[in-house]
């Protein structure tokens, strides 16, 4: 219990950054799709990374989401359809089309990142509330400063997820080191 309840107050401190920051690129994580329509927690990342977006009109942004089970398109695919239909560039989107864990988001949106624009990149990940803290950890490494944006979730949604997410963090963190 008080391991969730840190998470929780982690994720609140750590939930909107980079307002200020010279952001060099912005990653939405992918959340699953029905068919080809986003899912819900999809929708309120994309509607949290487009109001950064349109805040920030020359930052790229990687759609970062391969193909799941049940899915009809990657959720980088569907996540470029619904952010175009509300009015933004295409130009701006690139879509990193392999993933399917929050790990190899990470992974796989880095490789499509300019190194040479600076040293250390700036990278704004933007996932839901509950996700964050394990996201940004996983992006954390020399020559990245990462920075957070938080989707607020249905407290129900929250409640369940955040669960889910402290087993996560387990077996991403502690788990992984003992093997």
């Amino acid at each position: 219990m008080l391991f969730v309840v840190t998470l929780l107050i982690s994720t609140e401190f750590n939930a909107n950054e980079g307002e200020s920051e010279a952001i060099d690129y912005a990653i939405i994580l992918g959340a699953g799709l029905r068919g080809t329509i986003p899912s819900e927690t999809l929708r309120t990342r994309l509607d949290t990374g487009l109001e950064f977006a349109r805040r920030h009109p020359n930052v790229p942004i990687i759609l970062s989401g391969g193909k799941g089970s049940g899915e009809l398109i990657t959720e980088a695919e569907a996540m470029a359809n619904y952010l175009t239909e509300r009015g933004l560039n295409k130009e701006r989107l690139i879509l990193e089309t392999q993933s399917t864990t929050t790990r190899e988001n990470i992974v796989f949106s880095k490789q499509l990142m300019n190194k040479s624009a600076r040293d250390p990149l700036h990278v704004l990940i933007v996932t839901s509330d509950y996700h964050l803290f394990r996201a940004k950890k996983l992006a954390a490494e020399p020559g990245y400063q990462i920075y957070g944006q938080a989707s607020e979730s249905r407290i129900g949604l929250r409640i369940n997820y955040t669960i889910r997410e402290c087993f996560a963090v387990i077996q991403t963190f502690v788990l992984s080191k003992l093997k």
